[in-house]
């Protein structure tokens, strides 16, 4: 790894995301060969070709062998290649009928595409924003590569070692090759699978015209717009379990045991995501027991048969389907920490404890946090006609009417307060979140009951996040998968209704609520307005608009002034480390420190925060030793302490990140030139 120049990280960032794309086009076409149809194709490729690299990274770190990485990634690119080069003809008719089908509802597609175009520019070109990426989603990736194993002895944050990898581990070509340009690709296909998802579904119950309107209306929802965009790996595992529940709803009922091989292995994948994944299979595993009738013996022996008579196919999935499940990692993390999910501290800070009072008290706030209108509406509306606030008045009806009951139940980290910020980490869902909770579930549940087997993956979801999940208002992200596993009610809503003008108005409606969020995005602001009625209540909204319009705050003229990760300017600030150096780094808090990784990974980093075997350190232990080490400098981030000033010798800009070089080395140095960046003199 090297500091590479700007021209080649974007380089190589495009020819990633080219391979990457067509990698899911030669799954698609395999797919296409068995006769599936385009948009459950497309739903499909994209999390199988997600796995499928995820699984060969993973070889590659549990093995420390590259060559394996490279063997296994040559071997699926060309099988790929391969069928692009055999399905040629195939694609470009596909090609054709997806044009034809755009050109046919073009009011609606023209739109969407021309989003999915500028989102396309946004994964390319702006950087990174998401906190928890720069926090440890990509920093154990980096760690990953310097260690050349997932099991890394010292570290900076818990994330870094405890969670899952099946995610995180796709980044590793970008990190290693030094680029952020295109990172956010995998986030961006989800999307589009998503929506191939739910228009697949919704076409198992609804006409395509009603098939599509549901399929606009899921993918305007805010927090999903927001998390097309990011690093964050929620939207993966949505996709994931989107292909899990059309796989399901879509099979016939006495389908072959590689279907349910099928749906084993998009499971496993789903858990190496996130582990919340497992709040969604009870559900779906039931559906699927009930679907393909696996209650009744004759079945379960048919598909025992079939697996026997294919054990060849049972065999090569073993070990993929082992590693998929990171059963390796849930073992490690047991013999390290005494449970499988990570060391008490770290895990019971997130778990709800207050049993049943505790999941009607976070089913309830959930259910408020739904009711969305967004920022504008929230601001500019109460504003014009003289009101309160929405959320506010939502806030005082829980404070005065439900906070008494719950207190703190469930919510052990956060106090709950209603908050509708245009941000991905704290976005929910908008004003059709609430349509299809309140109305469309029990609207479908009411004119077809079955449909209540349909949304048991839903509705288990619901109540388990609820019941494990201790309430946190960033807990949005989560239900996203709710979201998607309720394309079912959304459908049979609009097919009962079937009516053109209900069509227009709600199809209109997702786009400009899509078009909103992308050009309000608080990390990524178009049109920086939400954070202007954010910041200055007391204004107008047309002096907000104007403020917004004349603001060099837009996210491209900010990535342009500032092209780094950091604000603290990390390559000034570690521009005079030699080559090859060693730097131990200490975090004060939850603190983005990737940008320093980034900015010199030709040194070697040693975290202090957390090493095997040792104590948790705090500032004073991580200095001293530091001191007692070999090494010769020590990044401080999030803190200056100020009796270590004397050791001082340069800081960032933004007084949040602190070069500390080891006396004996300063005095060598200061001896025959006075650093540059010595700002403590």
């Amino acid at each position: 790894m090297t500091n590479a120049p700007i021209w080649f990280g974007l380089t190589s960032g495009i020819l990633l995301v080219t391979i990457y794309l067509g990698a899911v086009t030669g799954i698609y076409s395999y797919l296409r060969k068995l006769r599936w149809p385009i948009a459950p194709a497309i739903a499909t490729a994209v999390p199988l070709t997600q796995a499928a690299f995820s699984l060969i990274f993973q070889i590659r770190f549990l093995s420390g062998s590259s060559i394996a990485g490279i063997v296994l990634s040559l071997c699926i690119l060309i099988f790929c290649g391969r069928m692009i080069a055999m399905h040629q003809a195939a694609l470009r008719e596909d090609l054709v009928r997806i044009y034809q089908f755009a050109k046919t509802y073009a009011w609606v597609a023209t739109p969407i595409v021309i989003c999915l175009l500028y989102t396309l520019l946004q994964v390319l070109f702006l950087p990174i924003k998401n906190h928890d990426a720069l926090t440890y989603h990509l920093p154990r990736v980096f760690l990953f590569i310097q260690e050349n194993s997932f099991f890394i002895d010292a570290f900076n944050r818990y994330h870094e070692v405890i969670f899952p990898v099946g995610a995180d581990i796709l980044f590793y070509p970008f990190v290693a090759l030094g680029t952020n340009h295109g990172l956010a690709i995998f986030s961006l296909s989800s999307y589009i699978a998503i929506g191939a998802a739910a228009y697949a579904i919704s076409r198992q119950f609804a006409s395509v015209k009603n098939a599509l309107t549901a399929a606009v209306i899921l993918t305007s929802l805010t927090a999903l717009v927001l998390q097309a965009v990011t690093v964050k790996n929620d939207i993966l595992m949505v996709a994931t379990a989107a292909a899990a529940l059309l796989l399901v709803i879509r099979s016939p009922r006495e389908s072959s045991h590689r279907t349910l091989l099928l749906l084993l292995g998009l499971c496993l994948f789903g858990i190496s995501i996130k582990t919340t994944f497992m709040a969604f299979m009870p559900g779906l595993g039931l559906l699927a027991i009930l679907h393909f009738k696996l209650y009744q013996p004759s079945e379960c022996i048919r598909i025992l048969t079939g697996l026997g008579k294919d054990y060849k196919l049972c065999l090569v999935c073993a070990i993929p389907f082992l590693i998929a499940s990171q059963i390796w990692l849930f073992i490690w993390n047991a013999n390290q920490y005494e449970t499988w999910s990570g060391p008490n501290e770290f895990t019971e800070r997130h778990t709800q404890h207050d049993g049943l009072l505790g999941t009607l008290a976070n089913g309830t706030r959930y259910a408020l946090q739904i009711i969305q209108v967004g920022t504008i509406a929230d601001y500019i509306a109460p504003q014009v006609l003289g009101q309160s606030r929405y959320s506010e008045t939502l806030n005082h009806f829980y404070q005065q009417r439900l906070e008494p009951v719950f207190e703190d139940a469930g919510a052990s980290r956060e106090s709950f307060s209603i908050s509708w910020v245009t941000h991905e980490d704290w976005a929910w869902f908008g004003p059709f979140g609430a349509f299809i909770l309140f109305l469309c579930i029990p609207y479908a549940i009411y004119r077809r009951p079955k449909t209540c087997l349909l949304l048991l993956p839903a509705i288990g979801f619901y109540l388990i996040v609820s019941a494990k999940v201790s309430w946190m208002p960033w807990n949005g992200r989560f239900f996203s998968t709710f979201f998607i596993a309720t394309t079912p009610a959304l459908a049979i809503t609009l097919e009962s209704w079937n009516n053109r003008y209900v069509r227009r108005v709600f199809c209109a409606l997702s786009i400009i609520f899509l078009v909103t969020v992308k050009c309000i995005d608080f990390s990524r602001p178009l049109i920086p307005i939400g954070r202007e009625l954010y910041k200055s209540e007391n204004r107008t909204p047309i002096e907000s608009l104007k403020n917004a319009l004349t603001t060099e705050q837009n996210a491209w003229s900010k990535a342009m002034d500032r092209p780094e990760l950091h604000k603290g300017e990390p390559s000034k600030l570690l521009a005079d480390l030699p080559e090859g150096s060693e730097v131990a780094i200490f975090l004060h808090g939850h603190d983005q420190h990737y940008g320093f990784f980034k900015a010199r990974p030709d040194v070697t980093w040693y975290p202090l925060n957390h090493i095997r075997g040792v104590e948790t350190l705090d500032i004073q232990k991580a200095v001293d030793t530091f001191i007692r080490s070999e090494i010769d400098y020590l990044l401080l981030i999030g803190i200056y302490a100020e009796s270590l000033d004397p050791l001082l010798v340069a800081k960032s800009e933004d007084a949040t990140a602190h070069l500390i070089t080891k006396p004996r080395l300063r005095a060598t140095t200061s001896a025959t030139v006075q650093p540059q960046t010595d700002q403590s003199q």
